[in-house]
């Protein structure tokens, strides 16, 4: 990991995170980023991949075991097997390095705003004060499950996608608001 490449990133414009690597990219709900929840399942990733800042804050849960996954950001560099259903959680606006083999994750990215809309409208909390916690790997079977009913939808894009995504977007922020 190059902490200049992840500095010179920083500077960059947030990006959809759905735009790196695309061709790793096998299924997705918005092939171009847009909308407050999206999905999508990367099969395969292998190799290494520095990435601006993201918009939206992207949870990514494991479809099966890979050896070996390093994640680089804030100066710390974290390392481990990806197991499958382990999840992790990356902020909105951060670069970040990562490094894997044979990694095929399930991804969850939810729009800031779309947070802070549920914080407010559901929880009854303060937008203002909603601070996301990067989770490098946990295993949560909510996270897990989660993610997996998104596997039909990206699959045959069903009747009432877009309201399904946003109604399982509106299930995740509400377990993340809890605290993962």
């Amino acid at each position: 990991m190059d902490d200049r490449i992840l500095r010179a990133l920083a500077a960059q414009a947030p990006c959809p995170p759905i735009l790196l690597a695309p061709a790793s990219i096998r299924l997705a709900s918005h092939p171009r980023g847009e909308g407050p929840v999206q999905c999508w399942w990367r099969h395969r990733f292998r190799g290494e991949l520095y990435t601006p800042p993201q918009t939206p804050h992207v949870v990514a849960v494991h479809v099966q075991d890979a050896p070996r996954l390093i994640q680089g950001r804030d100066g710390r560099c974290q390392e481990a097997p990806a197991h499958k259903d382990d999840a992790l959680i990356v902020r909105a606006g951060q670069p970040t390095f990562w490094y894997g083999k044979d990694l095929s994750p399930l991804n969850i990215a939810l729009d800031p705003a779309f947070l802070q809309r549920v914080a407010l409208e559901t929880c009854g909390s303060d937008p203002g004060r909603i601070e996301l916690c990067d989770v490098f790997s946990t295993r949560d079977p909510t996270l897990a499950r989660l993610a997996w009913l998104c596997c039909p939808e990206l699959q045959t894009g069903g009747l009432g996608g877009p309201a399904y995504l946003e109604a399982l977007g509106i299930l995740l922020a509400v377990h993340l608001l809890r605290g993962v």
